[in-house]
């Protein structure tokens, strides 16, 4: 028992210090938003779906609401291509890795059933 008590309390001063770290280097766990602008729209969609895109410090979230089907993510620049695609029934969301990117502008497009978005973003490593 007393074993694990060490060990828990190891644990928790080792997360802790790690996390202390990440704070004093700056990062920020904010994301910043990326407007995407509706492209093309078919007429047979009824419901108008929600589609909203962050950049985090290495990755991509896009979050897609009131929408079911097939969901396909393209994000491309001069320093790397990465395409994702997943279903959803209501509502989803998806991370996309852009950690291997080289700094600069990136085109994302989110592709729907029946609507395009695409949006521009800048990258850059901390």
């Amino acid at each position: 028992m007393n074993k694990k008590i060490t060990l828990f309390v190891f644990l928790c001063l080792c997360g802790s210090s790690l996390f202390s770290t990440s704070v004093n280097r700056g990062e920020s766990a904010d994301p910043k938003v990326i407007t995407l602008k509706e492209q093309e729209k078919s007429t047979r969609s009824v419901t108008i779906a929600t589609v909203a895109a962050f950049l985090y410090n290495e990755a991509v979230m896009v979050t897609v609401g009131n929408y079911a089907g097939g969901v396909s993510i393209l994000i491309t620049g001069s320093g790397g291509m990465r395409q994702q695609s997943f279903n959803i029934t209501n509502t989803g969301e998806c991370v996309v890795d852009i950690s291997t990117f080289g700094e600069g502008l990136y085109y994302i497009q989110v592709i729907l059933e029946s609507v395009n978005y695409e949006g521009y973003f800048e990258y850059r490593k901390l």
